[in-house]
């Protein structure tokens, strides 16, 4: 009898036993991505590299809010478009029935296997007191949602507190894009342009950049600046680095 052979099989044995159970790190996304609790919000869940890669489902989003415990379940849905994407629509306050400042998640089947839980962390205003600007998430993908956020008390050009509403206005000059597609003229702006007001003087503008440029290209940055409607009101240009999907994901996106 060979003992290595069967020395061999019993190591693999155990590893397929471990590997039936085992957790690895799935990723989350939010549309919009600075949501406030009181938003309605999409929860992508990104199983790709993940023990549930490729799965038919059903998938169900495990999560609790503010560190408490995580016992509420729900299925998601499969992505109409996206390999490897789940989503959920929930109001972090009314499902949770707390304030909710942070969300803590995980991702599971029915044959128990489970991903490594995530934090999703509420957007809060607060953060924003003297200062101009913040997109978020601070590292921005350009495949998924990106919140710009401006409180218009701080504008560096123009007086724009109290402007309502609020216009983006952007463009990508390194891939050559040229203004974001149907933004429309500078004196004649598209109400697509327009910003979210989530709080006095603060607004979010929320899209993924290659669709608001209409384009499957690679993107690096987009610049922008904040107007009024009339467009004699603005701040400095801004610039917002951008990054691709993790290389696990690639091919999916």
């Amino acid at each position: 009898m060979n003992i290595y052979k069967i020395f061999s099989a019993g190591i693999l044995a155990i590893l397929f036993a471990a590997n039936l159970n085992a957790q690895s790190d799935a990723r989350a996304n939010t549309a919009p991505a600075a949501f406030l609790g009181s938003d309605e919000i999409t929860v992508f869940l990104r199983v790709v590299a993940t023990e549930l890669e490729d799965t038919e489902g059903p998938v169900f989003f495990i999560s609790g809010a503010n560190g408490g415990a995580m016992d509420k379940s729900m299925e998601a849905s499969k992505h109409a478009d996206l390999d490897n994407v789940w989503t959920v629509v929930l109001t972090p306050d009314d499902y949770y029935g707390t304030s909710v400042e942070t969300i803590e998640g995980k991702i599971s089947n029915n044959s128990g296997i489970e991903t490594n839980p995530f934090t999703l962390t509420a957007f809060d205003p607060a953060v924003m007191e003297g200062k101009m600007v913040q997109w978020v998430p601070a590292t921005a993908i350009y495949s998924e949602n990106v919140s710009v956020i401006f409180n218009a008390t701080m504008s560096d050009r123009d007086d724009l507190t109290g402007t309502d509403p609020i216009y983006m206005w952007a463009w990508n000059n390194p891939e050559e894009l040229g203004d974001a597609a149907n933004q429309g003229e500078w004196g004649s702006i598209d109400p697509s342009a327009v910003c979210e007001k989530i709080g006095e003087n603060l607004w979010r503008k929320d899209f993924i950049p290659q669709e608001y440029w209409d384009t499957e290209k690679t993107m690096s940055e987009f610049g922008c600046l904040f107007r009024n409607m009339a467009g004699d009101a603005q701040t400095e240009d801004l610039t917002v680095p951008l990054v691709g999907p993790p290389v696990t994901e690639v091919a999916t996106v």
